[in-house]
């Protein structure tokens, strides 16, 4: 991997600089020969493959009933998208009113707001469920072209696409697919283009999930220490405009989104649990479900019912460090190793993870592909001290798969040497 030293304006040009590039050709072409690779013009079929069986895939869910689409205004996103088409106001995330509100990032909530205003209830479903479909398809696109560029072949990428789509269940009500299609772009941009590009990419992914900061900031730091400068100026130029609307309507400069305090009182308390579907807090304490809660948030406002929450949220760990502790190791673990009560995909995404795992220690010598790793670790440690979902590791999924399909083709290739490798898919 190559690029002139301080020149931010450099693209990346990707050589062999990774013993695993040049080792999956070389061992191809020795066992079948360098004849039987196949035409870059064959590629765009294997793109459009992946993406069609991405976006079908997400209608069959429909199909089998074993999605999770529902646009009830009990969903903070839908609740302020409905608003937005109503009013133009961004606002009233719960049922109960409460006013102008930062609680959910800002993109989505406005995509989804434009389908509203111009569809009816059915047919902006219809068209939200719909793009999310095409999300998983070019996702799982876009798995494959990085698979080139990271291992010199794109077959570690089809592999990890196939697990990345069997693992992902539809919910077009929350941005997690849109969040992650913009932060595997962001990431894309920040390996392989220009800093002012990639500023653009990263201020995007983080104006729609303020968590991806920390991935972005990983992958431009890969770049140098100017590069990630320049790259974090134009993303914080393209974030700043949501920053000074939050402190003119909310009275303070909030980055995004303004729940944390919320989140980490919901999640550390007596009868806390590490899993936001079982945890008391969510059923019982959120204004979401509570009435008096959000009548009280509604009187006090947004922001100081949230500095309330954070305090709370503070005095109690600090009382109780042991019971917070082992919430946070239940929380890591079930991040990673979701248990099969959450549905379908947690078997998968363990799977997925193990192979990854491996997929990470094969190629620690790849300095991409390491980069890749470490940006999962880093975007999952919020979620050390706040009750963790199935859905909130879907961000960084494409790079857990990429990993996962490296580690299937090594291994395959190990136990079935007789396979028609020599077939590479390039």
């Amino acid at each position: 991997m190559t690029s002139t030293p301080g020149d931010d304006n450099e693209v990346l040009t990707i050589v062999p600089e990774a013993e695993h590039i040049s080792a999956i050709r070389l061992r191809d072409e020795a066992r079948v020969g360098s004849h039987t690779h196949r035409s870059p013009r064959k590629l765009p079929r294997i793109y459009t493959g992946l993406f069609l069986l991405g976006f079908c895939w997400t209608f069959l869910q429909l199909a089998l009933g074993i999605h999770s689409v529902e646009f009830s205004s009990g969903f903070e996103t839908v609740s302020v998208a409905k608003r937005i088409a109503a009013t133009g106001e961004f606002a009233d995330p719960f049922m109960t009113p409460t006013g102008p509100t930062a609680h959910v990032a800002p993109v989505y909530p406005f995509v989804m707001g434009i389908a509203y205003r111009y569809f009816n209830l059915l047919g902006a479903g219809l068209l939200m469920t719909t793009l999310n479909a095409a999300l998983l398809g070019l996702e799982m696109c876009l798995v494959a072209v990085l698979s080139l560029r990271t291992f010199g072949s794109i077959r570690p990428g089809v592999f990890g696409a196939v697990l990345l789509g069997a693992g992902t269940r539809l919910v077009p009500q929350h941005d997690a697919l849109f969040s992650a299609v913009l932060l595997l772009a962001a990431g894309m941009a920040l390996l392989w283009n220009n800093s002012a590009r990639a500023g653009i990419w990263a201020g995007l992914s983080v104006l729609t999930n303020p968590v991806s900061a920390l991935a972005v900031g990983v992958l431009a730091l890969f770049r140098g220490w100017r590069f990630a400068l320049l790259a974090g100026i134009v993303a914080l130029a393209i974030c700043a405009p949501w920053v000074v609307r939050n402190w003119a309507v909310l009275g303070y400069p909030y980055f995004v989104r303004d729940n944390f305090g919320l989140e980490l009182a919901l999640s550390n308390f007596d009868d806390a649990d590490a899993q936001l579907i079982v945890n008391p807090g969510l059923w019982k304490l959120h204004p979401s479900r509570n009435p008096t809660e959000a009548k009280t948030m509604a009187t006090l406002g947004e922001p100081v019912y949230y500095r309330k929450q954070l305090h709370a949220a503070v005095v109690w760990i600090q009382t109780h460090p042991r019971q917070f502790l082992e919430l946070c190791a239940q929380r890591v673990f079930y991040y990673w190793l979701p248990p099969l009560r959450e549905g379908w995909p947690a078997g998968i995404r363990c799977i997925l993870f193990l192979l990854a795992a491996i997929g990470t220690w094969l190629s620690l010598a790849n300095r991409q592909a390491a980069a890749l790793a470490l940006t999962t670790l880093v975007y999952s440690l919020p979620y050390a001290f706040v009750q963790v979902d199935l859905r909130y590791s879907i961000p960084t999924m494409w790079a857990l798969a990429l990993l996962a399909g490296y580690a299937l083709h090594e291994l395959l290739y190990k136990f079935l040497p007789e396979f028609k490798w020599g077939t590479q898919l390039r």
